[in-house]
């Protein structure tokens, strides 16, 4: 997914909701973000199981006022174990909060089902 934070200075979180549960906050910090932000994230099944997953995340947030560079923090970290069984409906939403004198636009969305 990307975004971006174009109005205001305030930081910002953003949490990928697995079935209501967060699994894992993103943070960009007060700065004039300007640029668009990012994050891909991979939920994956143990092997041979539905009910358990890993869930991992690919980051490019600003967090820092710096000249020419555009996205200064980029992280690939591994966040909870969500036991959800995929036999069943499941809801995956996205959500970020803000100061209300700030505005954050979703730009891209896509969620893609490898079997």
């Amino acid at each position: 997914m990307a975004w971006l934070h174009a109005t205001g200075t305030a930081s910002a979180s953003y949490r990928l909701k697995f079935n209501g549960a967060t699994n894992g906050t993103l943070i960009s910090t007060g700065v004039d973000n300007g640029q668009r932000e990012y994050a891909i994230y991979w939920i994956c099944n143990a092997a041979g199981i539905q009910n358990s997953q890993t869930v991992l995340v690919n980051s490019g947030l600003r967090t820092i006022n710096v000249a020419n560079i555009s996205l200064n923090q980029i992280v690939f970290a591994r966040y909870a174990d969500p036991a959800v069984n995929f036999a069943n409906a499941a809801t995956l939403t996205f959500t970020f909060n803000a100061a209300n004198t700030d505005t954050v636009s979703p730009e891209f969305w896509m969620v893609e089902l490898i079997q």
